[in-house]
């Protein structure tokens, strides 16, 4: 894993966490590391750690509310571990791992949190928020699950992201045609219609608004580029 001093984010951003919690942090930070999906690694858990810091420096009414830090990064670290076990190659099996995830997520999480020591409403709390991150979720109550749903959506606009993937697929010759096709797929039918309104915090709208245009169109271009390599007849 490239090297990331969770300690240091820790103190950078004056956040407290009960040392089983930190510790269990650093273990997920290590499972998603050896994570087999390019997508949903620890540089996406790390990316989502840095919008939560923006999110903290630009939402002044943030500070105001009772988050539960312990229950917040222990969420965001973990929320992707099962699709870390997963790559899926088809539309089908593409939908269902959007449908399934955060249901299969706080499911792991839960079972390594028992095994961990974790109070009983701990672990109900991280499972909540993880759940609820997914497109299927109903009302979301809490402040973590709202801030998690937040930055887990603007990880997903980041344009270093897609392009790593890319890189990491045609090198390993993973990319098929029927992979870019489902991946157009998924931009088309869950990407597109992503709408700013369905965001938490204004800051968090904003930014929004910045990314999404871009990654749209450096998406565009990816697929090109990938589309031409993987028909090209030397």
């Amino acid at each position: 894993m490239a090297y990331f001093d969770f300690d240091s984010y820790l103190k950078k951003h004056n956040i407290v966490l009960s040392p089983r919690s930190k510790k269990f942090c650093k273990l997920g930070l290590k499972r998603m590391s050896k994570s087999i999906d390019p997508i949903h690694n620890h540089l996406h858990v790390l990316c989502l750690l840095d919008n939560f810091g923006s999110l903290m420096r630009n939402e002044r009414g943030l500070l105001k509310q009772d988050v539960d830090y312990n229950v917040l990064l222990i969420s965001i670290i973990w929320h992707d571990i099962w699709k870390s076990k997963r790559f899926p190659k088809g539309v089908f099996k593409l939908v269902w791992d959007q449908l399934y995830e955060g249901r299969g997520s706080a499911k792991i999480a839960a079972a390594e949190m028992e095994k961990a020591g974790f109070p009983k409403q701990t672990i109900k709390k991280v499972a909540y928020a993880i759940r609820q991150h997914s497109v299927v979720h109903k009302k979301r109550k809490t402040i973590e699950s709202k801030i998690l749903k937040d930055v887990d959506e603007l990880a997903r606009w980041n344009v270093a992201r897609i392009k790593f993937a890319g890189r990491h697929l045609f090198s390993n010759k993973i990319l098929s045609n029927k992979l870019l096709k489902a991946g157009k797929f998924y931009v088309n039918w869950f990407i597109g219609s992503a709408r700013p309104k369905k965001l938490y915090f204004g800051w968090s709208r904003r930014e929004f608004m910045k990314l999404k245009k871009v990654w749209l169109s450096q998406a565009n271009v990816l697929y090109k580029k990938y589309s031409k390599l993987l028909n090209h007849k030397p």
